[in-house]
C-alpha cells in the first residue's frame, strides 16, 4: 500500500485533538508543524509490513503520523531502526502484529495491543501509551515508557518504564536475562543491540535462542567480572552484584563461587572454555548452556579490553610513585617512605590482596568511588598513619582543621608551632598554587614543611605535609593528575 500524506497535522487536530492519548506531533503547539502531512485511513487496515522510519518514504511526501480510525492489523514486521526520531502511530482501535520494534516515536493505540511473539520499544525519544491490554511473549522497554490502561500480559523485560495507569505504578521487569530470551546474532561486545536486533528482523533471521532456557544461576559466577572495576558502570548488570573473589591472569578468570565449585573460562582464539570444577573431591567439567557461553565469551572480551586499560593506567601510576620519596625526604625517614610508596604499589598491582592485608581500613569505606580508586585511599591512609595528614569533612570548621593539623606530630619538629596556634583561621589564610590549596603564612620560613590541601571525593578534603622546596607545587600538580586526584 502507498502511503503517503493525505491530510494536514492542523486538520487532525480539529478533528482528534478532544481524544487523548494523541501522538506528540498532533497535540504539539509548534506552529511550523501544523502543516506537515498525515496518512489518514478510514476503517480498518490490513498490511504485510509497517515501517515507520521517514527514509522509507517519498520525501515529499512523508507523513509525521499514520492514523487509522479502525484496527490495524500486519501480518509480520513493524519497525523504525532510528531512536532518535521516526513516523508517529495512532490506532484507534485494536493493534496486532506478529513482532513490533520501535524507537524514536510515539504509538498510540486505544484498543489493545497484540503482538505475537516480541514488542521492543527502546530509548526515551519513544512512547507507547494504549488505552487497553499490551499483550506479547515478550514484551521489552528499554529507556523507553510503555503506558498501559489494561493488563501488560507477556514477560517483561528490560530496563524502561512499564507504566500501569489504573494502579499508577511503574512495574518490575520479569526478566532482566537477555540472553535467556535472544541468540547472540541480537548482541554486540556490548551486550542487546537495538540496531542488531531490527537488522535481523528485517532480514527475517531468528533472534530467540533456540535451546529452552534452563534455570541456572549464571549471574552469581559474573560478579566477580562485573564487580571488580574493569567493566564501566553503566553496564546493566553491574547495580545488582556483590563483591566475590576473582583472579585475573592474561585472559583467563578464575571465579569462586560459594556453593564449592570453581568456574574457570578460558578466552582463546574467540572461543571461550567453560570449566566447572567441584572443589571437593574429583573434578567434573561440565559444559554450560551456549547461551550462557556466549555471555560468558562477550563479557570476557569486554573485561579483557577494559583490563588492557587498566594495565596501562596502573603502569604510568607505578612509574609516578618512586617520586613519592622526593617529596618527603626530609619529614620522613627512609624507611615510613619506603613504607608510603609498598603500600601504594600493593593496592595498585594487587588490590585484592591490598584489601586483605588492610581489611580495617577498607571496610571504613564503602563509597564506589573510594573501592575504584584503591590506590588513592592507599596513599592517604599511609600519610594518615605517619602522622604528616589529615582528612576533614567539609562542614568542620577551620577551627577542627587547625587542631588536627597541631596535633601531628611532626608539627612538634624543629620549630615553635604557637604562631600556627595563635593564627586567625580564615578565607585569606589560604591561597591557590597551580591547583593545589595553599596555606599562607602560618608556617615560619624556618620550617621543614608546608602544608597542602586537595580534595579527595565530594566533601573530603586531605591536609598534608610536604617538604618545603622550590617548585614543588609544580611538581605535585603532575603528580595528581597521574593519579587522578584534583
Amino acid at each position: 500500500m502507498n502511503i503517503k500524506s493525505n491530510i494536514t497535522l492542523s486538520e487532525v487536530k480539529k478533528r482528534f485533538n478532544q481524544l487523548a492519548p494523541l501522538p506528540f506531533c498532533i497535540t504539539g503547539d509548534y506552529e511550523e508543524e501544523e502543516h506537515e502531512g498525515a496518512f489518514l485511513h478510514e476503517g480498518d487496515l490490513y498490511l504485510s509490513n509497517l515501517s515507520l522510519e521517514f527514509e522509507d518514504y517519498d520525501e515529499d511526501n512523508t507523513p509525521s503520523v499514520i492514523i487509522i480510525t479502525g484496527s490495524l492489523i500486519v501480518e509480520e514486521l513493524i519497525w523504525n531502526g532510528q531512536t532518535d526520531y521516526g513516523i508517529c502511530l495512532l490506532v484507534m482501535k485494536d493493534l496486532k502484529a506478529h513482532d513490533i520494534v520501535v524507537g524514536g516515536q510515539s504509538i498510540c493505540v486505544w484498543g489493545n495491543l497484540e503482538v505475537v511473539d516480541i514488542l521492543c520499544g527502546v530509548y526515551n525519544h519513544g512512547d507507547m501509551h494504549v488505552k487497553g491490554d499490551i499483550k506479547a511473549q515478550v514484551i521489552i522497554a528499554n529507556d523507553f515508557l510503555m503506558t498501559c490502561e489494561g493488563d501488560f500480559i507477556g514477560s517483561k523485560l528490560g530496563m524502561g518504564g512499564f507504566y500501569h495507569t489504573q494502579s499508577d505504578t511503574y512495574l518490575e521487569a520479569d526478566n532482566k536475562d537477555w540472553d535467556m530470551v535472544f541468540n547472540e546474532k541480537v548482541f554486540d561486545d556490548y551486550g542487546f543491540s537495538f540496531e542488531n536486533l531490527v537488522k535481523c528482523f528485517k532480514n527475517k533471521e531468528d533472534v530467540r535462542i533456540s535451546e529452552t532456557p534452563i534455570d541456572y544461576d549464571f549471574l552469581t559466577f559474573l560478579k566477580p567480572i562485573i564487580t571488580s572495576g574493569l567493566i564501566p558502570q553503566h553496564h546493566p548488570y553491574f547495580l545488582e552484584l556483590s563483591n566475590q573473589k576473582l583472579e585475573i591472569h592474561h585472559n583467563r578468570l578464575i571465579l569462586e563461587d560459594n556453593n564449592d565449585f570453581v568456574f574457570k573460562y578460558f578466552l582463546e582464539n574467540e572461543k571461550i572454555i567453560v570449566e566447572k570444577v567441584e572443589t571437593s573431591g574429583s573434578k567434573n567439567i561440565e559444559k554450560l548452556p551456549i547461551y550462557l557461553s556466549q555471555k560468558a565469551y562477550r563479557l570476557l572480551k569486554m573485561v579483557c579490553r577494559e583490563w588492557t586499560k587498566h594495565e596501562k593506567k596502573v603502569k604510568i601510576r607505578l612509574s609516578a610513585v618512586p617520586h613519592f620519596h622526593a617529596i618527603w625526604d626530609r619529614l620522613l625517614e627512609e624507611e615510613q617512605r619506603e613504607s608510603i610508596v609498598k603500600r601504594i604499589k600493593l593496592a595498585l598491582e594487587n588490590p585484592a590482596w591490598y584489601c586483605e592485608v588492610y581489611q580495617n581500613d577498607c571496610e571504613k569505606r564503602k563509597d564506589n568511588v573510594y573501592t575504584q580508586k584503591l590506590y588513592v585511599s592507599a596513599f592517604i591512609d599511609a600519610l594518615v598513619e605517619k602522622g604528616i595528614a589529615v582528612l576533614m569533612h567539609e562542614k568542620q570548621s577551620l577551627e577542627d582543621t587547625k587542631n588536627a593539623l597541631v596535633h601531628l606530630e611532626a608539627f612538634s619538629t624543629g620549630f615553635n608551632e604557637g604562631k600556627l596556634i595563635q593564627a586567625k583561621w580564615g578565607r585569606k589564610l589560604f591561597a591557590f598554587s597551580s591547583d593545589l590549596m595553599v596555606l599562607n603564612d602560618a608556617l615560619p620560613s624556618h620550617s621543614t614543611f608546608v602544608v597542602r590541601v586537595f580534595r579527595l571525593f565530594p566533601e573530603q578534603f586531605v591536609f598534608f605535609l610536604v617538604d618545603r622546596k622550590p617548585f614543588l607545587d609544580k611538581y605535585l600538580k603532575q603528580l595528581f593528575e597521574v593519579f587522578e586526584l584534583s
